[in-house]
């Protein structure tokens, strides 16, 4: 299987209108506002949506509440996402544990779309493992990827404020890639991940375009590719133009076009 994934990045919104002409074969996993901003802006369909904090899928809940004959994904994410009681306990706070009706709706949402929903039962978050002191999931990949656990999370647990390693981590390699190792992905192809730049829907780009922290974010690429590689067998590659990136330093290359049907 091969799976483009499509994070909320400049180069999704630049090159967003560019995936209508995807080969059939490739599997679209969309985070966060990716859905819907394809369908509204291109009409273009993904075929997974997942996400790390509920309150960045209240745009697509509205969305979906406002065309409910819209196609609507396959939701797949670890089975702590059900609740906001339980993401607090294993990731940390949500915006939405301010907001009551916001709560409301989006569990409303997960129980009137559960057919749309895989919840993946044996996830467990790098927080949770290292609190419970079972820091060898997270490091060692001989365990990581050998166990029928999906990890979530590429460093050790070290404080939820922003500036805490654990905290400084791009969506793809703390949920996206294991997603897709879950899905039995051979190659994944990374779009909108950029980890610079602007977003859908936020005006403070990622990184705050810091080279110090956007360094911390790329560094959790690194075991990925190199060291990690011989044990996930799964072929990362980025179709984001250097323009865009920097994570071409890391990540091998390859144009969108050679993804084209």
């Amino acid at each position: 299987m091969r799976i483009l994934a499509i994070g909320p990045g400049q180069s999704t919104i630049e090159l967003g209108h560019k995936l209508v002409n995807l080969d059939k074969s490739i599997v679209t996993l969309g985070l966060h506002r990716v859905y819907p901003y394809l369908k509204e802006e291109f009409n273009i369909d993904i075929d997974y949506w997942t996400w790390g904090d509920p309150e960045a899928i209240g745009r697509g809940i509205d969305y979906i509440e406002a065309n409910p004959q819209t196609n609507i994904p396959k939701m797949i994410v670890p089975w702590w996402y059900r609740n906001i009681d339980d993401f607090s306990k294993m990731i940390g706070t949500s915006t939405l544990n301010n907001h009551p009706k916001r709560i409301e709706q989006y569990h409303n949402f997960l129980d009137k779309y559960k057919d749309k929903v895989h919840y993946i039962e044996n996830a467990y978050a790098s927080r949770y493992l290292t609190e419970n002191n079972q820091l060898s999931l997270i490091s060692n990949p001989e365990e990581r990827f050998s166990s029928n656990k999906v990890i979530l999370g590429t460093v050790p647990f070290d404080g939820k404020h922003s500036e805490s390693n654990w905290a400084q981590e791009n969506k793809f390699t703390t949920a996206i890639l294991p997603i897709s190792h879950y899905l039995k992905a051979s190659e994944v192809y990374c779009l909108g991940f950029d980890n610079k730049g602007g977003r859908i829907d936020s005006h403070v780009p990622q990184s705050y375009n810091d080279p110090s922290i956007i360094s911390k974010y790329m560094s959790k690429l690194k075991p990925w590719v190199n060291e990690w590689a011989g044990y996930h067998n799964m072929g990362i590659y980025s179709v984001t133009p250097d323009e865009y990136t920097p994570n071409n330093q890391i990540l091998e290359y390859k144009p969108l076009e050679e993804l084209y049907g």
